[in-house]
């Protein structure tokens, strides 16, 4: 009995020194793979090994968070990750962050991956196309006419705003040489166009018609540094900075401004047909503050004291669309009710349409409301 003990033992030996024998010839062999590729293109396989092992469990964790479609396509682009659904698409750079930008109109939206270089507009009619700027976009916007405004970096120049038309055809280039550009815009009636930059003087307003290369009109905007601009009627423009709004004419002639006295900007939409509408708030959070609707000339048109935070706003026509805490209400400009729903907690976000439509919107769905 004992040397049969005695053999299992002589035995088990035996085989845990294989083992051991193997392990090592592995690792030798691992070891002389990684060295042999330091140098190699560029590789090192050795560093890269080691970051591997060593790499944190937060590290591993995916950095792509994407909405979950059933039908959902992905696809490796530059590094990163798009993510593509009958409903929607997002797109994801090699770090991971989260780029989609849109901007809507009567016609259709243009959307754009902010830093990329592509940008696609979707007609109402549900065709697209695509605008290939070859250089890094700053900024997009679409006007009723379909007419796309494309702001991008410019080799040898501060930014470059090229205009398309309905059918993506370029009509007209604008180079930036004095200062950087923040965006720009296409007049209702896609005759002119108007680009905001910033400076060593500070923010500059300044528009051209198409059918000249010279400047219709320029105004520096002193005091503050705006950040966005837009087209509220033909001859109306609305400078949106963070302690103002400066309303000017077709020719960059001021023409009125309203100051926020102090108050935050939390939102606003320059999307309404002859208004602006500014969301503002006594602290930077917390729902105590002011809505407003300013006309042409930056007066006000309506103001409204809330006590509940804002979660959404949205403006279209003569409509003006904002979700509260636990209701959803529909405006006129002048910010009186046109209708309500009221305990609706579930809605994170309604959209105003020109015909008085209101669509509220939760984490998967969209009900429609008419008034």
């Amino acid at each position: 009995m004992n040397e049969e003990k005695t053999e299992k033992r002589s035995v088990w030996r035996w085989v845990k020194r294989l083992l051991s024998l193997l392990l090592f010839l592995a690792i030798l062999f691992l070891i002389v793979y990684l060295v042999a590729g330091i140098g190699s293109n560029g590789n090192n396989r050795l560093t890269g090994f080691l970051r591997d092992l060593f790499r944190t469990e937060e590290e591993n964790r995916e950095k792509y968070s994407f909405d979950a479609y059933s039908d959902n396509i992905f696809e490796e682009v530059d590094g990163g990750l798009l993510v593509v659904s009958s409903s929607e698409y997002q797109l994801f750079d090699a770090s991971g962050a989260l780029h989609p930008a849109v901007s809507a109109g009567k016609a259709g939206a243009v959307i754009w991956s902010q830093g990329g270089g592509d940008a696609m507009v979707l007609r109402a009619d549900g065709s697209s196309f695509s605008l290939d700027s070859r250089q890094p976009i700053i900024s997009a916007s679409i006007n009723d006419r379909g007419y796309t405004a494309l702001c991008t970096e410019e080799t040898g120049y501060k930014g470059l705003v090229t205009v398309y038309d309905e059918d993506g055809e370029p009509v007209y280039k604008w180079y930036s040489g004095a200062a950087y550009l923040t965006t720009a815009a296409v007049s209702p009636s896609g005759t002119g166009l108007a680009a905001l930059t910033l400076g060593a003087d500070g923010s500059r307003v300044v528009s051209y018609p198409f059918t000249s290369e010279e400047e219709l009109g320029s105004s520096v905007l002193e005091g503050s540094l705006c950040f966005d601009l837009g087209y509220i009627s033909e001859n109306r423009l609305c400078a949106v900075a963070e302690d103002r709004a400066v309303f000017l004419n077709g020719r960059c002639e001021v023409q009125g401004e309203y100051s926020f006295d102090g108050l935050y900007l939390k939102d606003y939409s320059l999307e309404g047909s002859g208004f602006a509408v500014f969301v503002l708030g006594q602290y930077r959070t917390g729902g105590s503050g002011r809505i407003v609707s300013l006309n042409n000339n930056g007066d006000e048109e309506g103001s409204l004291e809330i006590s509940s935070e804002v979660r959404s706003l949205s403006v279209r026509g003569k409509y003006v669309a904002v979700v509260y805490a636990d209701s959803v209400v529909l405006y006129d400009p002048t910010l009186h009710e046109v209708g309500s729903l009221r305990e609706a907690a579930g809605y994170d976000r309604a959209l105003a349409s020109a015909g008085g439509k209101l669509i509220a919107v939760t984490g998967y769905r969209a009900d429609e409301y008419r008034f």
